[in-house]
């Protein structure tokens, strides 16, 4: 290996974005699990949180940044407008070249996974993703519908731009930061689907992508704010928005 690579490699930085709402009892089970010596910072993004969530996290070193901005009930449940600005304030206060977001301490996200997924992006990936549907790994959280909906999108994905997921629409994700503002994935038109627009424009760019295996357990605490329809819709909207542009998620120069 070229030294150069070997040596930009040594120096890769991580940060790992949690994203919180009132998860006090997951977070008191998956912290200790986190291996933070990965990471050279690490980040929460809490949607207000009343039930000790925020202090626990500053106590065991995590940076917590506060989402103030109310909304309503029209942006929450049709547009999930608190999950997308998540991403952006999460994008915003990353302070390093990779990022793992999100990560969600609802016990979905199995912690021991994290330095697979840092081992495979130090390989030379652009994007590296914990499949629920590769080599025998599964979902225990879905049912039939979004099991239905989760490998439709991915099928429709790699069958309109040539790709080769398992898993398009799964968040737990390694990913280098720039890939974000290269693509145009930014606060003008981030949307729910935003794992849908990451994985078109890693196909369009010819980046460096992969999955690898991973379980999704049942969610412990809380319920999911998936509304299979509404969203399955703008999954729909974003892939053939991008079969009618061309240069939609291609690298702005």
């Amino acid at each position: 290996m070229n030294i150069t690579i070997l040596l930009s490699f040594l120096v890769m930085k991580f940060t790992l974005v949690l994203m919180t709402l009132n998860e006090i009892q997951g977070c008191k089970k998956i912290i200790p699990r986190i291996n933070k010596s990965l990471f050279s910072q690490l980040l929460a993004i809490d949607g207000g949180s009343q039930d000790g969530t925020i202090e626990y996290l500053k106590s065991n070193g995590f940076e917590v940044v506060v989402q103030e901005k109310k909304y309503s009930f029209f942006q929450k449940y049709f547009f999930r407008q608190k999950l997308v600005d998540a991403y952006r304030y999460g994008l915003e206060y990353c302070k390093n070249e990779y990022v793992v977001m999100p990560f969600t301490p609802d016990n979905n996200m199995i912690p021991e996974k994290l330095p697979n997924l840092i081992e495979k992006i130090k390989e030379g990936y652009d994007l590296v993703c914990v499949s629920r549907y590769k080599d025998g790994a599964r979902s225990f959280d879905d049912n039939i519908l979004t099991s239905f909906g989760n490998k439709l999108f991915t099928n429709l994905v790699n069958f309109f731009f040539n790709g080769n997921f398992t898993d398009v629409l799964g968040g737990y994700k390694c990913i280098k930061k720039e890939i974000f503002n290269k693509m145009g994935i930014n606060k003008n038109n981030m949307r729910i689907s935003v794992q849908t627009q990451l994985a078109i424009g890693c196909i369009r760019n010819n980046l460096k992508y992969c999955d690898i295996p991973g379980d999704e357990p049942k969610r412990m605490h809380g319920e999911s704010s998936v509304k299979p329809f509404i969203h399955g819709l703008w999954e729909l909207i974003v892939i053939f928005e991008a079969c009618l542009k061309k240069n939609l998620y291609k690298f702005r120069k």
